[in-house]
């Protein structure tokens, strides 16, 4: 019938009802035929000639509930798999506005710890330009004498797949070195792999000199 016809055309992705049929004795291989190409593009079907015997009715019957069932599972699996993905982009996009009001600087890397995007704080900070930084070109930034241990720590923290915290000297846009506090934070995916990373610099430059000088005023007191 058309109704059927538009309720298996109407299917989900995951669903492909299985339909039996039990053809009339005077069913023609002709009219067999036929049944089958109407239902080609969008049915499941089987055809059982009459007489039937009832154990290779019950045997059909059964095998599809069970087809129906693996449906179900795949189904459901689904649905779980989108509201893991949802839970996932909702704690990115939150983690990723809470870095954006706190951090001077906010950087994406890619798994590997590459830069691959645009990352217009670093540049306003650094100076760099995107060609600059890319790929590992942003530890040209850093201070020479910090730079084999800032790429010894974010290379363990790759591997490991750990979150990233370095204090090191960083190079202004005026070409000024300032201490800064790096953290990174790897996002995961449902199976454990990393995705990206996301992180941030933090100018504490200002901080560490008031912090020395007021240990220099303590010291000189006593």
């Amino acid at each position: 019938s058309d109704k059927l016809d538009a309720s298996l055309a109407a299917q989900p992705s995951w669903s492909d009802i299985p339909v039996v049929v039990l053809l009339s004795p005077g069913a023609t291989l002709s009219s067999s035929r036929a049944l089958l190409a109407r239902f080609a593009q969008n049915g499941n079907l089987t055809l059982l000639e009459r007489p039937v015997r009832s154990i290779a009715l019950v045997s059909t019957l059964q095998a599809a509930l069970r087809a129906r069932h693996r449906q179900y599972e795949v189904r459901d699996h689904l649905i779980s798999r989108a509201a893991a993905q949802a839970a996932l982009e909702r704690s990115e996009a939150r983690y990723r506005s809470l870095t954006m009001a706190s951090a001077s600087i906010v950087w994406i890397t890619d798994p590997g710890g590459e830069f691959t995007t645009e990352v217009p704080s670093w540049e306003a900070y650094t100076g760099q330009s995107r060609s600059d930084y890319e790929g590992w070109g942003w530890v040209q930034a850093v201070h020479p004498e910090d730079r084999e241990a800032v790429i010894t720590g974010w290379r363990r923290a790759l591997e490991r797949k750990e979150p990233y915290y370095a204090e090191y000297r960083l190079r202004r846009s005026d070409g000024q070195f300032r201490r800064v506090t790096a953290r990174g934070i790897p996002v995961l995916s449902s199976d454990a792999a990393v995705v990206e990373w996301v992180g941030t610099c933090t100018d504490v430059e200002d901080e560490r000199r008031a912090a020395e000088h007021l240990r220099q005023a303590q010291r000189l007191e006593a």
